[in-house]
């Protein structure tokens, strides 16, 4: 089991010193299409810029017409990885899948809603302009949606694709524990018995991140890009910043663990030799969630909020609903430990004790993904590096409910959160020879629930210092700009008019990261 095995290896430290292929998104129900090349005023592949022409259209007769690309005012995406021989090809309304180009996937991950109905041909047509997610793979020999395996008793982090076909990822650690990815493409492995946390970047390069002596285990990243690690021995979590700066974010556990974190920015952390799972918020506030378990150690998230988390002692897998409500998902994983969901929803599940990876199906179907391991511990899977890309649309904004809305998508993993600047434009497009622009446009962002997270009138009321120094400052004060990290979710942003006149605005959103 994992506390033995871990005992064993740090008692004998020098302690004293895949491409996955994911649905399209559509953002109010709006159809999605790509323009075919002999659509667009320019050749996309021919140009270093390498643009497209993305978009949503839907008119009073239903479907997608192509006819309405001439309306679109702001599409362009740059996508500077494509291949000059890349071709794009038309998106089919009801398809599920993304678009193949020349090996890149393409998919579309949010869509800037302009409200403003025109009259074209007696049709009512809703514009928008669409931003898209490129995944693009970051080596030959790995890809995002491969599987990773502490293999704590052969001392080597393996990988597994999709299909299950293994191969050796790093090695040469005294018990590698957990693991973790940042957002720039680095593996981040805690090794217990070596004392340390180990960088691997894209390249394979290892480098000394920390010096833990007490044991790191689990790992976890938070939306900021700070570094969590569990440490056994002294039952702390501790937190480094992106500069490596070290403080202790909690403590008082027994032998912590697993780190998880959920969709609102709360770590999640098992004690094992405590038999319970807190809860800690960014303030540092730490809350017992569960208690009364044998020996939880690897703790995953699904989509919809769920905590599971796998008992190393009594071999049970627990699933928590996000108001703590417990049920065992499954039983029989003897010496359960690392636990982690790929893209489709299914659990995989380390078994410490019988070197196995078993992997759960959405409707608890239990299968043997990979056997034959040493001690096998924590499980990661390699994020699509996503990554939200500049967006904006104009439309002509009016008094009351007549404003401009705004839909976008932070992209799936909590690790590669965007640092946003969200503007929202209007007395300086007169300089652009915009007639009639928005005098003093208002701007504020919501979640999914409607509820308001955000918002701003005169972007030098709030951030200025911020905002000057991202080199996206608008240049007149009277326009909004809100500069926020989001965790993944679908948002919008909403334009008004702060004094009722009539006019035309632009929001504009911008991954400032």
């Amino acid at each position: 089991m994992l506390i033995n095995a871990l005992g064993s290896r740090l008692a004998s430290a020098t302690l004293a010193a895949l491409t996955l292929s994911r649905p399209l998104d559509r953002p109010l129900g709006f159809p999605i299409y790509v323009a075919a090349p002999q659509l667009a005023p320019f050749r996309p592949w021919r140009s270093p810029n390498r643009s497209i022409v993305i978009g949503y259209l839907e008119d009073s007769l239903g479907g997608a017409n192509a006819a309405g690309v001439s309306v679109i005012d702001y599409a362009l995406l740059a996508l500077g990885r494509w291949r000059r021989q890349a071709a794009v090809r038309d998106v089919d309304p009801s398809c599920a899948s993304a678009t193949q180009l020349a090996g890149t996937q393409l998919a579309i991950a949010a869509a800037m809603i302009d409200q403003t109905k025109k009259l074209i041909r007696r049709r009512t047509v809703v514009i928008a302009a669409a931003l898209a997610v490129a995944w693009f793979p970051s080596g030959a020999d790995c890809a995002p949606g491969d599987l990773y395996e502490t293999d704590l008793g052969s001392g080597s982090v393996l990988r597994f694709t999709p299909d299950g076909t293994q191969s050796s990822f790093a090695s040469g650690f005294a018990a590698p524990v957990g693991l973790t990815f940042d957002g720039k493409g680095n593996t981040f492995i805690s090794d217990a018995g070596g004392g340390a946390i180990i960088k691997v970047a894209p390249d394979g390069t290892q480098s000394v991140f920390a010096t833990v002596p007490e044991g790191p285990t689990g790992l976890a990243f938070d939306s900021s890009g700070n570094l969590f690690t569990a440490v056994f021995n002294s039952g702390v979590v501790l937190k480094f910043t992106p500069e490596g700066a070290q403080s202790t974010f909690a403590s008082g556990l027994v032998n912590a663990t697993g780190l998880a974190f959920n969709k609102d920015g709360a770590l999640f952390a098992a004690d094992l030799g405590g038999g319970s799972i807190y809860k800690i918020t960014a303030a540092e506030v730490k809350t017992t969630f569960a208690s009364g378990l044998s020996g939880p150690g690897g703790l995953a998230f699904d989509k919809a909020g769920n905590l599971f988390a796998g008992d190393n002692i009594s071999g049970l897998i627990y699933k928590f609903t996000p108001e703590g409500t417990m049920s065992t998902y499954a039983s029989g994983v003897s010496g359960a430990a690392g636990l982690a969901f790929d893209g489709e929803g299914n659990l995989f599940v380390a078994s410490n004790s019988d070197g196995t990876i078993f992997k759960f199906a959405p409707d608890g179907t239990k299968s043997t993904f990979a056997a034959g391991l040493t001690a096998s511990t924590f499980l990661a899977f390699e994020p699509a590096p996503e990554k939200l890309l500049n967006v904006s649309a104009r439309a002509f904004v009016q008094s009351g409910d007549n404003v401009l809305i705004a839909g976008f998508i932070v992209g799936g993993s909590s690790l590669l959160n965007n640092l946003l600047v969200i503007r929202a434009i209007g007395p300086s497009l007169s300089q652009a020879g915009v007639a009639n622009p928005l005098s003093d446009p208002t701007l504020e962002v919501r979640d999914a629930s409607g509820a308001i997270i955000a918002s701003n009138d005169n972007w030098q009321d709030t951030q200025a210092t911020q905002i000057m120094a991202s080199g996206l400052a608008p240049t007149d004060p009277l326009e909004s700009v809100i500069l926020t990290r989001l965790p993944a979710g679908k948002y919008t942003a909403i334009v008004r008019s702060a004094d009722d006149a009539p006019g035309i605005s632009l929001v504009e959103i911008y991954n400032a990261k």
